[in-house]
């Protein structure tokens, strides 16, 4: 029996199988979900490092203002001298990002559930394991995501036995 057809009996036997159509047709449309949500999230962390990362220039601009003219950089607190090695590095605004890699959008992960940037400060450092709270979503982590490494190793399976 050659290739075409076999191929032509499996097309006729799946045209009248309705079920075969529809479970392609939703793994496809689940495929393409996971894809988006990958991508919505690999995007959203990016923008949001590009703000962090602004901001941060936008604070150590006024830091180094203060310095070169001299002047406070907090008039509550006059003992703050912004020309001393110990205040300056103090007031130096620090964050540590984790930039998103690009296979995020095939694989999420733990992403969500971890942080991706974090406010370094006088006591803390760059290796804690606490991350930022703010973007933690604890209903979203109930949920879980959808992401096509998901539809991949466990609706392409069922797929598989609907198929056969």
């Amino acid at each position: 029996m050659s290739v075409i057809a076999l191929f032509k009996y499996e097309l006729e036997h799946v045209k009248y199988h309705y079920f075969k159509i529809v479970a392609l047709v939703l793994f496809v449309v689940l495929g393409i979900y996971g894809l988006h949500n990958g991508l919505s999230l690999y995007m959203s962390q990016n923008d949001q490092i590009t703000q962090i990362e602004t901001q941060l220039y936008w604070k150590k601009q006024k830091v180094l203002d203060c310095y070169e003219q001299s002047t406070k950089i907090n008039k509550n607190k006059p003992w703050i001298d912004i020309n001393t090695a110990y205040w300056s590095i103090y007031n130096l605004p620090k964050y540590h990002c984790k930039k998103p890699s690009p296979l995020l959008v095939y694989n999420i992960g733990q992403s969500q559930q971890y942080g991706f940037y974090k406010e370094i400060k006088a006591w803390s450092s760059s290796y804690d394991s606490d991350m930022t709270a703010e973007i933690s979503n604890p209903e979203g982590l109930q949920l879980g995501t959808l992401d096509f490494a998901f539809v991949i190793l466990y609706v392409l399976p069922l797929l598989l036995l609907i198929l056969l």
